[in-house]
């Protein structure tokens, strides 16, 4: 009782004997008089078969093909000839198939590709100043940068904002490229006004929990807009953490755990000890730029155990500024 592949495979041998596979099943057609092109006829039963497979074959456990069946089974018969033009035929366009499937990985392959490192490009491009054509008639990224210190400094005078130490001038060595005529370079810590951390309320006490205040995590930075969060806190629980709420308009970076996620609240959130909150000037520096930068950074981080960034090292990263 020969049984057939799930894919309707036919073999053709020259013994009466059954033809045992690895997987012991039994897989056999009577070799054909020499008129008929074994080929032709392995070609033609397999078309039936996937056709019209779960009527020819039978069984519970795997399907099976009873010889008295496959004795009934009605093909096309051509003449000889035919029947070797036709076995020539599916050959080729076999081979064209591999090709295409090889050609499809390939595509595949490609579009993974495209879709994973063009849009790091062109934001590569845009904070590079390559994206959009530069305006000589443009005040000077020079002149900007003077007033957001001397934002800053009304800010730290008014007790708003805590005076910074000094941070290191920018060297040679550590400009990654050459910017368009009117930008320069600074250090984050130079636009960056406050900075805050957060806190996990403790598990421990449930009625720190499933209250009214968002509370933002790492799992919650997906998109480029933080509007909603996963987790929900009391504001007891906010009041006996070190979390803290932050006001919509932040800029949320992730300095543990997922580096390099980033994302303006929309909302007043809480957050966890994971993430940062940082305020930047309002009038002179946009947060979609502050973003689009963002994203093009490869930041590895450091520690044994959970790869993270300080603030430190933030605030002395270089920023290009338009």
């Amino acid at each position: 009782m020969p049984s057939i592949c799930p894919d309707g495979r036919i073999w053709l041998v020259d013994t009466d004997e059954p033809f045992y596979f690895k997987d012991g099943r039994v897989l056999w057609v009577r070799l054909l008089t020499e008129n008929i092109d074994n080929k032709y006829i392995q070609q033609a039963l397999k078309a039936r078969l996937i056709a019209d497979y779960s009527n020819i074959a039978s069984g519970t456990t795997f399907a099976e093909l009873k010889i008295f069946i496959l004795k009934q089974i009605a093909i096309p018969l051509p003449p000889l000839f035919e029947q070797e033009r036709i076995v020539r035929k599916i050959d080729e366009l076999m081979v064209l198939c591999d090709e295409l499937e090889v050609a499809e990985k390939e595509l595949d392959t490609l579009e993974s590709h495209f879709f994973n490192y063009l849009p790091k490009s062109i934001l590569q491009a845009a904070v590079q100043g390559k994206l959009v054509p530069q305006d000589k008639n443009d005040e000077p990224a020079s002149e900007l940068l003077k007033r957001i210190q001397a934002e800053k400094a009304v800010l730290i005078k008014e007790g708003k904002l805590k005076k910074e130490k000094p941070l290191p001038p920018i060297t040679e060595d550590e400009i990654p490229y050459d910017l368009p005529e009117g930008w320069v370079w600074c250090r984050l810590g130079n636009i960056i006004f406050d900075n805050v951390g957060g806190g996990t309320p403790s598990k421990q006490h449930a009625e720190y929990w499933n209250g009214e205040i968002p509370w933002a995590s790492v799992k919650d930075l997906n998109c480029d807009v933080l509007t909603q969060t996963q987790d929900h806190i009391t504001q007891l629980g906010l009041e006996n953490s070190t979390s803290n709420l932050i006001q919509p308009g932040a800029i949320i970076v992730c300095m543990r755990m997922g580096l390099g996620k980033i994302a303006v609240s929309k909302i007043a959130v809480a957050i966890n000890q994971d993430l940062r909150a940082l305020t930047l000037s309002k009038e002179n520096v946009l947060p979609n730029y502050f973003i689009y930068w963002y994203k093009t950074l490869t930041i590895e981080g450091g520690g044994m155990t959970v790869k993270g960034i300080t603030i430190l090292e933030l605030s002395r990263m270089l920023f290009p500024l338009p």
